[in-house]
């Protein structure tokens, strides 16, 4: 297994109460092995784990073998709660204790990718809950 260098953030683009169940659906309908993620928070503040982190993601092209990916439920900003970015800044510190990487090196997917995920600003949620 490749080194773990960090973290990209999604969300779903997909409306409040979509669940982790269904975004595996769709993914396995695009061909894939399952649920590209290794989590998912759903709207409730319900963190479902995907991918184990040695399997390699389908997330983030070009990246995929070394971050990890976690998806928040959500289309519109109004749609991720305090209770979605508690579990999310919990288990990005948790991964960044075992693996060893900073803050910096929790990132968005529209760093890489020509996409509006995640529609949060990953640095004001670095900011506010890290």
């Amino acid at each position: 297994m490749n080194k773990i260098k960090g973290i990209f953030l999604h969300c779903s683009a997909t409306p409040p109460g979509f669940t982790a169940e269904q975004v595996h659906a769709m993914h396995i309908k695009k061909g894939w092995s399952g649920l590209g993620y290794n989590a998912v928070i759903e709207s409730d503040g319900t963190l479902v784990n995907g991918r184990p982190d040695f399997w390699e993601g389908a997330h983030t092209y070009k990246f995929n073998k070394d971050y990890l990916g976690i998806c928040m439920i959500g289309l519109e900003v109004e749609d991720f709660t305090d209770d979605m970015f508690k579990k999310l800044a919990a288990w990005c510190r948790y991964k960044m204790e075992v693996y060893g990487f900073g803050i910096d090196d929790i990132r968005a997917h529209n760093e890489v990718a020509n996409k509006l995920c995640p529609v949060f600003s990953v640095e004001q949620f670095k900011k506010d809950w890290m």
